[in-house]
């Protein structure tokens, strides 16, 4: 059971379970457990995570730090992609590009088609 409810802390990005599995992390003996947990923090993330995950990646263990180095890969690489999506502007030249009313509207000797006209 509890290997399923680490699992699922993970599956649904429970950001308020990050301090439990960190600290499950720290104490647990089961490692089927304790690698379900390092995965879900992979999937949570967080700054709390990537430290630990960071940490992890050290371990003697090679089961655990394998778990730790593939779980920070996903984290890094998730907020890679959002840094990327949301890291944009728009210049200021794209904002021109409609400078009046007239370049809104379409008639039918344009096209073809009407397609919408806001006379």
């Amino acid at each position: 059971i509890r290997f399923e409810a680490v699992r699922a802390c993970g599956e649904l990005e429970l950001k308020a379970a990050v301090d439990q599995l960190i600290e499950l992390i720290t104490s647990e003996e089961d490692s089927a457990v304790l690698q379900n947990a390092i995965w879900s923090l992979g999937q949570i993330g967080g700054f709390k995570a990537q430290e630990l995950l960071e940490q992890l990646t050290e371990s003697p263990d090679e089961a655990i730090s394998a778990v730790a180095e593939e779980a920070l890969n996903e984290l890094l690489l998730f907020s890679g992609l959002m840094d990327d999506f949301f890291d944009f502007a728009v210049p200021d030249t794209d904002l021109n590009a409609f400078e009046d009313e007239s370049d809104l509207l379409y008639g039918p000797e344009e096209d073809g088609f009407r397609i919408f006209n806001l006379n």
